[in-house]
This record gives C-alpha cells, structure tokens and sequence, in this order.
C-alpha cells in the first residue's frame, strides 16, 4: 500500500491509470463491434489480454533504472531487428505453422509474423528498441550535437531504421520513426539553424521528388491514397476513397452523443477495429467521446513532456521526448485518416487500435517514462 500510495503522490499511478483507460475504452468499443460487425470477440480478447499483460510489463520497466536499459541497447537492437530482417527478403514463406513475411492487409506490407491464428509485428517492438539506442547516441553526443560531424552520425543512425522499414512496405511506421527522432534531437538542444535549414531543404526536395518521381518513390497504391484526397469523387481513385468516406461518414453520424455502443446502426467500415477505431469510437460516442479519446492521448503525452522537462540527463530526456514524438505522429496520422485529411498510411491508434504488439511498445514506452521519472525524484505533474 506504501508503495501504491507513493506512486499516485508522484503520479505512476494516475499516468497507468489514463494509459488502462483507454485500453478499456478499446476493449468495449471491440465488444461492440464484435457483437455489430465481426460475429465474435477474439479481437476485444486479445485487446484485453494484452493491455493486462502489457501494464505489467509497464509496472517491471519502471523498476529497472533506465540508465541500465541504455547500457545493453545493442542486444535490443540485435535481438528486434533481427526479426524485422526476415521479413525484407522471405515473403508468405512457412515453416511448419510459422509464417515469416506475413501480409495483414494485403498491401505489400509483409512486416508480420503470423503463427496460427496470432500476428506479430516486430517493427512495433523495434520502436522501444531504438528509444534506447538513440537516446544512448544522444548521451554520447553530450554538447557537440551541432557539429557536423557529430549531427551527421545521428541523422544515418535514425536513417538506418526508416529506410529498412521503408524498404519492408511499411511507409507509416518508417514516419513515426522520422518524427520521433526528429523530436528527440529537438529536446537535445539541435540548433534553429539546422531545425529551419532542413524544415526547406526537405520540403523543397520531397516536392520535386514527388512531382518527377512520385510513381517511382511510390507504389501505385499509396500514389492512388494521396490522389484520393484531392479527386475523391474521381472514379479511378473511388476505391481508394472508400475506406476513408465511411469513416467521416461514422464520424459524423455520431453527432454530440454518438449513437451507442452495440448499437445495430453502425456505419460499415473496412477494418474498423485497427486504422479506423477512431471513427468507429467516434460514431459510438459522439464528439464528446471523441473529445476523451483524444483528451486521454494528449494526457498521456503530456506526462511522458512534463517528465522529460524534470530529466536530469539527456538520456532520460531523449527517452521521454522520443514517447512524446512516437505518440503525437502516430496520433496525428491516424486521426488525420479517419478525417480524411491524411492519406491512408496505415498507422494505428495508440492504446485503441487492435493489435497486441501495438498494445505492448505502447505500454513499455509507458514504462520507460516512469522509469525516468522515478529516478529523478520528480513527478507527473511538477515537483
């Protein structure tokens, strides 16, 4: 009870506690749609399952001090990527009930491992993997981040993992990476010069790569995702649409109040329970649950800040700042697609989205937050 009681006064409790929110938030929402649309519960099952498994492993993190964590980051990025490796060169290839290069959705993504019924994602596991390696770089690049040299070391060490996740088919996750690092050398202290010098350059060369080599850089398929945005009502890109149009179709349908959860009336959606629980949320519970779903996210976002800002190393700080980073784009790109103000990246939403390996980065990146906050004697919400 000491213990209990000293981790709701430093606020370990109350960060698990919004973080056990919106998995429970989850796991109804994938009951209802369960009951409406899946005529079974093994999603809401597995959901659960790992949100319980998950906040233990979050609780075991915090006790371990995240300086020991760093120090063995090369037997973390050994041990995930290589399970990611496979999956670039072995496509659908079985091995007894083992599948290695498995393809979820049938878009050429074949990042997955799928042993009978169960899929896993390293890529997601790969996520807390290189926190630690990163922010590692970072503890050792101490003052001298702004000198060419040593920025240049940083920028291929974040390249490294974006353009093999890129090559592996999965563009939305190599962006959380890219955001991710990006905020982390931000949190580090890397210079406006460099921040607004390189905001242009990539701005102006991701256009003209785009408008020269948009259907060479891109497979037809997310090429026709973007161009749906623009001609939507085109019939070429109608298909690419469609997932998209029934979501803001949810969305809205749910008015302030939504139309309740195992409700009949639900608006179809392709694969509500993963990219697009958001929409389906939204039409269960209106604005006002939409406004709780995003008011949780942002909470837990918060916390992972406010501990960052109390860090009393860079590491810490670059661990922080990189859960912050990982949670806000992914956040941003989800609920982007749901709107249809984004094109579909395939990207799911933290905590909500169904999928056990992405239940489990987002609880132990969780639990490194409160590792670094226990171990500069600060808390949640300040001193």
């Amino acid at each position: 009870m000491k213990n209990i009681k000293t981790g709701l006064k430093n606020g370990a409790g109350i960060y698990l506690a919004l973080c056990g929110s919106c998995s429970a938030i989850s796991v109804l929402g994938l009951l209802s749609l369960g009951a409406d649309q899946l005529n079974g519960y093994s999603k809401a099952l597995t959901q659960g399952v790992a949100a319980l498994t998950g906040l233990g492993m979050a609780w075991l993190v915090s006790k371990v001090d995240y300086r020991q964590l760093i120090r063995f980051w090369p037997v973390y990025t050994f041990g995930l990527w290589a399970l990611v490796l496979p999956t670039l060169v072995l496509h659908n290839v079985s091995l007894g009930p083992l599948t290695i290069g498995y393809d979820v959705g049938g878009t050429g993504n074949y990042g997955w491992y799928r042993l009978g019924p169960y899929s896993f994602q390293p890529s997601e596991l790969a996520k807390v993997g290189f926190l630690l390696s990163f922010s590692a770089h970072l503890e050792w690049a101490e003052n001298r981040l702004n000198r060419p040299a040593v920025l240049a070391g940083l920028l291929a060490h974040l390249a490294v993992p974006v353009a093999l996740i890129h090559f592996q088919g999965d563009d939305g996750t190599a962006l959380v990476f890219v955001g991710a690092g990006l905020i982390m050398l931000f949190g580090a202290g890397l210079s406006w010069k460099y921040i607004l010098g390189g905001a242009a350059l990539a701005s102006t060369a991701g256009a003209v790569a785009f408008t020269l080599w948009g259907d060479r850089l891109l497979k037809s398929y997310q090429m026709a995702r973007i161009l749906a945005l623009f001609y939507p009502e085109d019939p070429a890109y109608q298909a690419y649409a469609y997932q998209q149009d029934k979501g803001v179709m949810a969305i809205g349908a749910g008015r302030l109040w939504g139309e309740g959860l195992f409700s009949s009336s639900h608006t179809y959606i392709p694969y509500a329970w993963n990219d697009f629980i958001f929409s389906y949320l939204g039409e269960c519970l209106g604005f006002f649950g939409c406004a709780l779903i995003l008011g949780l996210l942002f909470g837990i976002m918060g916390g992972a800040l406010a501990v960052a800002g109390q860090a009393e190393d860079r590491a810490g700080r670059g661990i922080c700042m990189g859960v912050f980073g990982m949670l806000l784009v992914q956040t941003t790109l989800n609920v982007g697609m749901n709107l249809r103000l984004l094109p579909v990246v395939g990207v799911t939403l933290p905590f909500f989205s169904a999928g056990g390996t992405s239940t489990w980065m987002g609880y132990l990146s969780a639990g490194l937050v409160l590792s670094v906050m226990s171990r500069n004697k600060g808390r949640l919400f300040g001193r």
